[in-house]
């Protein structure tokens, strides 16, 4: 979600003046932080069987392989993920005024279903391939939860420009964000899972492995 035209902190630091070049301006930090849970994003809580019931549908989409370990890998996290969605915040919203005329609010899936283990070999949107039921049914209520909270700052923030006052129903945000509103930060992480080796398990439950040295994130 983006508004304008107001002058931001960004608008300050590009102007060269005294003030940007402050130790009060530079010691600026830009840290507007808040996490979301399913209560407050879809109205209601026990939202985990509605997730686990599109398992067939995220594995379908997201795991083209082969390997029978890798999809029952994909499927036991996504359960699991599923199951502590209630109890947990899902998303987490991040505030910034650091770019000249704009403000924004993102609004980032903290429990993804899906995560990568290589980076993307192909040219296209990861958007395009990557945007499962559950991804975004998350961040279209993520959307209407950051456009509430730019309510509460009333005229503050000006104009809403992204994804603009005509993107309103469950439809429309959804297309925005198959187009051109979602997009992803690769983090090499979750790439062996603690799991049986049965279900594509890397590591033991106390992190034991053969033939394989690991740090913390992987895991």
């Amino acid at each position: 979600m983006v508004w304008t035209p107001l002058k931001t902190a960004g608008d300050i630091y590009y102007s060269g003046f005294d003030f940007s070049k402050a130790l009060e301006f530079q010691s600026f930090i830009n840290d507007a932080v808040a996490f979301v849970n399913n209560s407050a994003l879809f109205g209601f809580t026990n939202n985990s069987a509605t997730f686990q019931a599109a398992v067939d549908d995220s594995t379908s989409s997201l795991v083209p392989t082969q390997y029978l370990e890798v999809v029952q890998e994909y499927e036991a996290v996504y359960n699991l993920t599923a199951q502590i969605m209630d109890q947990t915040a899902q998303l987490e919203l991040l505030l910034s005024v650091i770019s000249p005329g704009t403000v924004s609010i993102q609004a980032v899936i903290q429990h993804p279903f899906w995560y990568a283990v290589h980076p993307p070999l192909c040219t296209k949107k990861l958007t395009e391939i990557h945007m499962d039921f559950s991804h975004v049914v998350m961040m279209r209520e993520g959307v209407k939860f950051a456009r509430n909270v730019g309510v509460a700052f009333g005229t503050t923030l000006g104009t809403e420009i992204t994804p603009g006052p005509d993107v309103q129903s469950n439809e429309q945000i959804e297309a925005w964000l198959r187009g051109s509103g979602a997009s992803t930060q690769y983090h090499i992480a979750r790439s062996c899972s603690m799991l049986p080796k049965e279900l594509g398990g890397v590591v033991t439950w106390n992190g034991q492995c053969t033939n394989r040295r690991l740090v913390d994130l992987p895991i």
